[in-house]
């Protein structure tokens, strides 16, 4: 998705590609994910606050994945990200609040429902809706089109959500 947004940020293009690299064009035309990590910061810190208590055996039943565990997330950002600055920096999320010259091209996001790790409501927002939501609201709001889909988080990794996926793919790329 960052990639999508920042097509001409050096920091994703400044690795050559070869002989001909120039006859390439890596634009990216449509974005279909499932699930995403769309604001690694808030992610994060939603994670860390569901590693002790009572809330950290809800999680535990609800993200039965060695990826999801809360103690599994944050050490996979500290090692991807490093620090909360570069969270911040990186997230497509974000860089949408900062209001920054963003690429919109169409989206589909594929939602498991219930999903603990991705779809939950920022606290240190003060919009009053879960990530997905509020990320398609910003989306829109800068003028991009994205269509939030949600699937049973039990079927997710099927055909309710591949089926809808390659649909978005060959409307996009034929």
């Amino acid at each position: 998705m960052l990639a999508a947004m920042r097509p001409d940020d050096p920091r994703y293009t400044e690795i050559p590609v070869g002989d001909g690299a120039a006859a390439f064009d890596a634009t990216v035309e449509c974005v279909g994910v499932a699930g995403p990590v769309i604001n690694p910061l808030s992610c994060y810190r939603h994670t860390k606050r569901h590693l002790t208590g009572e809330a950290a055996a809800l999680w535990a039943q609800s993200a039965s994945e060695d990826h999801h565990r809360p103690d599994g997330i944050v050490d996979n950002q500290h090692l991807y990200w490093r620090n909360e600055d570069d969270m911040a920096e990186g997230s497509p999320f974000l860089a949408l609040e900062r209001g920054e010259t963003l690429s919109t091209p169409p989206v589909l996001w594929v939602q498991g429902k219930p999903d603990v790790v991705h779809d939950y409501r920022d606290l240190d927002s003060n919009v009053d809706v879960n990530e997905p939501e509020r990320f398609a609201h910003s989306y829109r709001a800068a003028g991009g089109h994205i269509d939030l889909l949600y699937v049973d988080y039990a079927k997710r990794m099927g055909p309710a959500s591949f089926d809808p996926l390659a649909g978005f793919f060959r409307k996009h790329l034929s």
